[in-house]
């Protein structure tokens, strides 16, 4: 089973799905990662960089590349991190629902805008548009709300929704 954490930037889909592989004691992916590597690799340039320079098209399309190709051949039980972009990526959101358990990781505006305004995310300038655009693509697969709930609520719920999903009764 592999299992993704999708959601908009700042919900917390690196720290909920580190802390998730280490519960479940599988191993944990981080897209965002991956996705550097491969851009530093084929562009010689990190995803902030492509995105800061008019190139969030070369950033979306290794992405995209990535996620179908190397989700492919993970371990069968596996916990990873999407981008906040992933699930609009075009079709990509559709491929990764289909090929995977999707647990998106909701919080409103609010809790998002205190969480980015001292990052240096590439896309914290357009954020709130984003947020309004994307809104709704956000309600896919299984949503997690994650506001006033720490880190080992969340990974709680999402153990308890696993094995649910697991054990066939559950209907994620």
């Amino acid at each position: 089973m592999i299992v993704t954490l999708g959601g908009f930037m700042a919900v917390g889909k690196s720290t909920i799905g580190r802390e998730l592989a280490d519960r479940l004691g599988w191993p944990f992916y981080d897209l965002d990662a991956l996705v550097e590597a491969e851009c530093h690799r084929i562009h010689n340039a990190g995803i902030s960089t492509l995105i800061q320079t008019g190139n969030e098209s070369v950033f979306r399309a290794v992405e995209q590349k990535v996620v179908q190709s190397r989700f492919l051949t993970l371990p069968a039980s596996t916990v990873v991190s999407l981008g906040g972009g992933t699930l609009h990526n075009g079709s990509l959101g559709e491929w990764v629902e289909t090929h995977t358990h999707l647990f998106v990781l909701s919080a409103p505006w609010r809790v998002v805008k205190e969480r980015i305004e001292c990052s240096d995310r590439p896309l914290k300038t357009s954020a709130q548009q984003l947020y309004i655009e994307r809104h709704e693509g956000y309600m896919r697969g299984c949503v997690i709300d994650v506001e006033d709930k720490s880190t080992e609520q969340i990974v709680e719920a999402l153990v308890t929704q696993i094995a649910l999903k697991q054990t066939g009764d559950g209907a994620v």
